[in-house]
């Protein structure tokens, strides 16, 4: 896994959080994620050195621009485990797969991708 990856998953994952249950520590992220304290520790640091992530005392907050990302990398990742599902993939295998394209396609390639598939009737938002 990349360091762009690793990075985007945590992101993600924070945002996911957030959105579950408020405030969140790093305990909670390693929990969610698998990993341990130290891994989640690590990698805070460099989410914070890249101004992606404050920490205020305990708990984990995104920056306008980890913000930004996390929603992107997530509105990709709702769009393709979606898409995959109606194509007839069971959703497990949709879930980890959409998790692959949402590293690589460009925002542009998305937004054809949508537009294509909305303009013929294949897709709805």
């Amino acid at each position: 896994m990349s360091f762009r990856e690793s990075r985007e998953n945590y992101l993600k994952a924070i945002l996911i959080l957030k959105q579950m249950q408020g405030e969140i520590r790093c305990i909670d992220l390693a929990k969610y994620m698998g990993y341990s304290k130290a891994s989640v520790s690590h990698a805070v640091g460099i989410l914070k050195q890249n101004d992606f992530l404050e920490k205020e005392g305990n708990y984990l907050n995104l920056t306008a621009r980890g913000e930004e990302l996390s929603r992107q990398l997530l509105e990709k990742h709702s769009f393709f485990t979606r898409l995959l599902i109606k194509c007839g993939v069971e959703e497990k295998k949709a879930e980890v797969e959409a998790c692959g394209i949402e590293h690589v396609i460009s925002d542009e390639s998305l937004k054809k991708i949508k537009e294509r598939l909305v303009f013929e009737g294949l897709f709805t938002e």
